[in-house]
Parts: structure tokens; C-alpha cells; sequence
């Protein structure tokens, strides 16, 4: 393997991370209560994704804030 070539999970840290800046840029001038009842996602959890706080979202609620800000 060559140094340049990227590991199964960089490719999958890299993926996740587009995708919540991708949520993050899109929950910026949202109505994050809205949001949260939209997604079936708790309030806080919202928030927190939005601020940047906490720790990496799990699959299941990144996939629930994709479906609902993107479809």
C-alpha cells in the first residue's frame, strides 16, 4: 500500500465528515424545534449538531437529519 492511498475508515471519517457540515451549513437558518420534531430527533441532540458540540452523531442520526433537510 502506497502512503497516498486512504484506509476503509479515513474514507468513511471523511464521508461522515462532509456530511455534518453539509447539516450544519443547511441548520443554520432553520428553526431547530422544527427540525428536531421533523426528524423525530430530541431538541438538544439538534442543537448540539448545530453548534458543533459533543461528540460525532451516530449513522442513524445524521441519515435522520439528511432525510428530513434534504428530501
Amino acid at each position: 500500500m502506497s502512503g497516498e492511498e486512504k484506509l476503509p475508515a479515513d474514507i468513511v471519517r471523511e464521508v461522515i465528515n462532509d456530511q455534518l457540515m453539509r447539516i450544519r451549513l443547511a441548520l443554520d437558518d432553520r428553526n431547530l424545534s422544527k427540525v428536531a420534531a421533523g426528524s423525530g430527533l430530541h431538541e438538544n441532540t439538534v442543537r448540539y449538531i448545530a453548534s458543533g458540540k459533543g461528540e460525532t452523531p451516530t449513522l442513524a442520526t445524521l441519515e435522520k437529519l439528511g432525510n428530513y433537510l434534504f428530501k
